[in-house]
């Protein structure tokens, strides 16, 4: 009873229901377009991080690693 008659109260003014439902549907749509910038945009950050900082090649001075070798030796017994 109660459900139906809130129903009839919220058409009773089909311009302001209509306008409201607009208004709700419009921000849902801009808080969805502003999560996904920002998800991009934090992704695109990362991303150029890891593109600026890594590389597939990397260029080390004579004697600090060989092929087989277990231990640093700047450190060694750590096993690093």
């Amino acid at each position: 009873m109660l459900t139906s008659l809130a129903w009839k109260n919220i058409w009773r003014s089909k311009k302001r229901s209509l306008i409201i439902i607009t208004a709700i549907a419009f921000g849902l749509w801009g808080g969805l377009l502003a999560g996904a910038v920002m998800t991009g945009w934090g992704e695109s950050m990362v991303n150029t991080a890891i593109d600026r900082d890594l590389a597939h090649v990397q260029l080390h001075a004579d004697g600090i690693y060989v092929v087989g070798q277990t231990e640093s030796p700047d450190f060694p017994g750590t096993g690093m």
